[in-house]
C-alpha cells in the first residue's frame, strides 16, 4: 500500500496536476481570478485563445505579462508558497531605484557622451571617487549598485 499523494491547496494533489481535468479546473480557477482582477484583460485573453484577436507580437507579450501576476498568485496558492512569493516580490521591488537610475542615467547621459565621442575618465579614478562619495554620504552599503542609484 503506497502513501497517499501530498495534498496541495484548492483540492489539488501533485498527481492530479498530471490529469487533464485537474488542469482544466486550475485554468478555470485562473480565469475566474483574472476576471475578478481585470475583466478587460480576461476578455482579451479569451479572445486570444479563440484566435480572433488580431494582436501584434508586442500586444501578445503585453497581454501575457498582464496575466502573469494573477497566474503567479494562483500557482503560489496551490503550492502554498505565498510567503516565498511575497519575499521574492519585495526583493525585486527593492531594486527599482537601480532600474530607474540605469534608465535615466545610462540610457540618456552616457549615450549622449558616446554619440559625441567624448573622452571618458579613467575607470580606476572614477571608482575611487565614487567610493569616497558614497562613504561621505553614508551610503557605502553592501549593495553598491543600489547605493549609487
Amino acid at each position: 500500500m503506497s502513501a497517499p499523494a501530498p495534498k496541495l491547496n484548492h483540492g489539488f494533489t501533485y498527481a492530479s496536476l498530471f490529469k487533464l481535468d485537474s488542469l482544466r479546473r486550475l485554468d478555470e480557477l485562473f480565469l475566474a481570478r483574472l476576471h475578478t482582477h481585470d475583466a478587460k484583460l480576461h476578455e482579451q485573453l479569451l479572445s486570444y485563445r479563440r484566435g480572433d484577436h488580431g494582436l501584434t507580437a508586442l500586444q501578445v507579450s503585453e497581454l501575457l505579462l498582464g496575466c502573469a501576476p494573477v497566474l503567479e498568485d494562483i500557482v503560489a496558492e496551490v503550492f502554498g508558497i505565498q510567503d516565498a512569493l511575497r519575499l521574492s516580490r519585495e526583493a525585486t521591488v527593492a531594486h527599482n531605484p537601480v532600474f530607474t537610475f540605469k534608465k535615466q542615467f545610462v540610457q540618456r547621459r552616457a549615450r549622449r557622451r558616446l554619440l559625441k565621442n567624448e573622452e571618458f575618465e579613467n575607470f580606476t579614478e572614477l571608482d575611487r571617487w565614487l567610493a569616497r562619495e558614497l562613504r561621505e554620504a553614508g551610503l557605502d552599503m553592501l549593495d553598491r549598485e543600489l547605493a549609487v542609484a
